[in-house]
């Protein structure tokens, strides 16, 4: 027992986990003494639910450095806690499951889940062992409950939820027998709020020290990823200095590079303009943060309003936060809507909060979460994605050969030129004769 807590500790230790899920600790009890054997010092901040004899329990731990507890509460099947996160007061709900196995208690646990999560507002995540699956590819066997799975996507069709899909394996749990059964009982379930506060979710998956469920890892962040390649932003047309710039580079190539023919001279301009456009938008914060500091001036003048007469110059600086929130509002709208790439919305030309699923839900439809090799093989890790395709594009493209042929475009041109003769006919009159017809009298 003692081994098995210490391979639990350093299975944590290695993750540097925010917040802690277990399931399953069957542990009746859990004192301050008892939990520093396998939890590590920054998680000792925990509240749990006792297991039934040598079966169940479940612990949520977090660090309380990042984390404040704002409430908790412990059901049958779950523990519901509601976190704040100290740096910026983004408050989301963690609800972490661990599913009866009796099948006669499976409807019972989907639907305290369900009363559960309709009276909880913004960002919620369920994260844990469902014991129950979804398609018959979740188990590698043939038995396969098709009335339990249908009531499991319903519950999460009816609420609106998203599953954040396991990048790196199929399976998340084995009967460690030979041969074994494996299936998927752990998931993510995370809701509209959730996907637009935290956009850049992933989940993906940590070796399995002791226990026969494999240890998942949700990363989540509240802004949305940016890829490395350069991409222009609609939003940036509005700013005075991005026009500014884009006009100095541009016409910095000029009577010093006319060695360069007229494509060269276009190719230069643009890949000056894009290498100053890239350094500027380091600088630029995103709109979210412009929309924060405006709202926080206008709220300040709009006390200090109730206490006394403002100044001049403050009714000019709250009149230009108030002229700032508007442009900022429609650069934010402007933003996913260009990474939604949907031109025509009947929700609504100017509904951001819209355009910002679409993205989240574009992003994970882009992740690749499995290939399957030539011999048919399903292949989950990253590395071993990235060689399936680079060997199929490089046998696609193939070697690139040395060119040895040489277009001469006069000598092209002087062998289809025509001749003054040839040429006065292509231009001479129609007659009627060449038509068919008959001449006139």
């Amino acid at each position: 027992m003692r081994q098995k807590r210490d391979d639990v500790r350093a299975a944590i230790e290695l993750a540097t986990p925010s917040i802690l899920l277990l399931q399953e600790t069957k542990l009746a009890d859990i004192s301050s003494f008892l939990a520093s054997a396998f939890l590590p010092a920054t998680l000792r901040s925990f509240v749990f639910k006792p297991s039934t004899g040598a079966s169940g329990g479940i612990l949520t731990a977090w660090d309380d450095r990042h984390l404040r507890l704002v409430q908790h509460s412990v059901d049958d099947f779950s523990i519901t806690t509601t976190f704040s996160w100290r740096a910026d007061d983004l408050s989301f709900t963690i609800i972490n499951v661990y599913g009866p196995c009796q099948h006669d208690l499976k409807q019972d646990f989907l639907d305290s889940l369900n009363q559960k999560i309709a009276l909880i507002s913004g960002p919620v995540g369920i994260l844990g062992d469902f014991n129950l699956i979804r398609t018959p590819r979740d188990k590698s066997s043939g038995n396969f409950n098709a009335a339990e799975a249908s009531l499991f996507n319903w519950f999460i069709d009816n609420l609106g939820l998203i599953e954040i899909l396991l990048l790196d394996r199929q399976f998340t749990w084995s009967n460690q027998q030979n041969p074994p059964i494996l299936a998927r009982l752990d998931r993510v379930l995370v809701n509209q709020d959730w996907s637009l506060a935290l956009p850049d979710s992933t989940l993906t998956s940590s070796a399995r020290p002791t226990s026969d469920h494999v240890p998942l890892h949700l990363t989540a962040s509240s802004k949305a990823p940016r890829s490395k390649k350069f991409r222009m932003e609609n939003s940036w047309l509005t700013h005075p200095s991005f026009a500014y710039l884009a006009n100095a580079n541009w016409n910095s190539v000029g009577p010093a590079h006319t060695h360069l023919s007229p494509v060269g001279r276009l190719c230069l301009r643009l890949k000056r303009v894009r290498a100053s456009a890239r350094v500027w938008a380091r600088d630029l914060k995103l709109p979210s943060i412009y929309l924060l500091n405006c709202r926080a001036v206008i709220s300040l003048f709009d006390r200090l309003e109730e206490h006394r007469h403002l100044s001049v110059l403050e009714r000019r600086l709250c009149s230009l936060a108030k002229t700032t929130l508007i442009q900022k509002n429609s650069n934010k709208a402007t933003y996913w809507r260009q990474r939604a790439k949907i031109k025509n919305c009947v929700l609504g030309d100017e509904n951001t909060r819209y355009f910002h699923l679409c993205a989240s839900g574009r992003l994970r439809k882009n992740q690749i979460k499995n290939l399957e090799d030539q011999d048919g093989n399903v292949i989950f890790p990253h590395q071993a994605k990235a060689a399936i395709l680079h060997s199929f594009f490089k046998d696609l493209l193939g070697t690139p050969v040395t060119s040895t042929d040489h277009l001469d475009l006069s000598t092209l041109v002087s062998s289809t030129s025509l001749s003054p003769s040839e040429a006065s006919a292509l231009v001479c009159p129609f007659s009627l004769k060449k038509f068919g017809l008959p001449s006139s009298p």
